[in-house]
């Protein structure tokens, strides 16, 4: 992926295939003396900002081309591009780890339950337009554990672990991280749910230790590693935040940021029940997430708070 040094570079925002979006850097040779950029988007809609360079564009302060993505190929050679330089669709590996936990399929033993975090993870991953997923079960095995994260990090750009992210007897993900090299940068954050989220790195992998519960891995997933795909493959399905008027009267204990599943509609927002880390049902009716601040406890109807829009 060598980059050259030619008379201008077309930087442009594309999804070249219908799975994965892309960075899409293209070299050209024609004689402009400024950059032309296009921000490709998914729909055939040129984006306000395509329209807005090409009225600067007239006026010569520069020039920005929007066309749908699929009509990169046919417009491209019209443009006189040869060759386009790509950051594809990120590869992820998810690590599901606990013996209580069996797939889908198979007969629950004593004290198992289904696993639900898995197919939750790849049908938010999926969304994104992103199917390059791989699935691994470990059990409570440290050696196991080992084994599949250092082969996730040989295939992968970003590894969701789920579960063993605390400090009991049968929490191996922090020893699983030392062990395959990975660097820590966090661990444990003052929130609810997902207090014990863990983030680290090895060479050009990402690696989320999530929490165990189904409800506390979503809420961290959209709060934290939504935003990190956003930046790993430039897709915009980000969280938008606003502020909306609460419906009801709230508390809560101080010393923790609460993330709570709510539903939006206009300017007001209800809290959900269900609160639980390990419910989901109440995230099938929400349709945001309300951030209630570590330190503050009361909260009075019609109090404007920050909700984040679930994409």
């Amino acid at each position: 992926r060598e980059r050259r040094a030619l008379p201008f570079t077309l930087v442009a925002y594309a999804s070249l295939t219908v799975t994965a979006s892309v960075l899409v850097i293209i070299n050209a040779t024609a004689p402009i003396w400024a950059a032309i950029v296009a921000l490709l988007w998914t729909r055939a809609v040129p984006s306000p900002m395509a329209l807005l360079g090409l009225v600067l564009g007239l006026l010569g302060v520069g020039i920005i081309v929007g066309f749908d993505a699929t009509t990169l190929n046919t417009e491209g050679t019209g443009l006189g591009i040869a060759a386009a330089l790509v950051i594809p669709s990120p590869r992820v590996s998810i690590i599901v780890t606990g013996n209580e936990l069996q797939q889908s399929g198979n007969p629950l033993g004593y004290g198992q339950v289904y696993d639900s975090n898995s197919p939750m993870l790849k049908a938010c991953l999926e969304q994104m337009g992103i199917r390059d997923v791989h699935i691994y079960f470990s059990g409570d095995v440290p050696e196991r554990l080992n084994e599949l994260l250092q082969q996730a990090l040989e295939g992968s750009d970003l590894v969701l672990m789920t579960g063993g992210v605390s400090v009991g007897d049968y929490d191996f993900t922090l020893g699983a991280f030392d062990a395959c090299g990975v660097t820590r940068h966090f661990h444990k954050i003052r929130q609810k749910p997902g207090k014990p989220l863990l983030f680290g790195t090895r060479g050009h992998s990402a690696v989320f230790g999530l929490p165990g519960n189904p409800a506390s891995v979503l809420t961290c997933f959209y709060e934290y590693v939504l935003p990190a795909m956003t930046i790993m493959t430039g897709d915009r399905k980000e969280m938008i935040t606003r502020k909306a008027a609460l419906e009801h009267t709230h508390k809560k204990p101080a010393g923790l940021t609460h993330f709570l599943k709510a539903k939006v509609e206009g300017d007001s927002v209800s809290l959900k029940g269900g609160q639980e880390s390990y419910k989901l049902s109440s995230y099938a009716e929400a349709n945001c997430i309300a951030v209630l601040p570590e330190e503050a406890t009361d909260f009075e109807a019609g109090q404007f708070i920050e909700i984040h829009l679930i994409p």
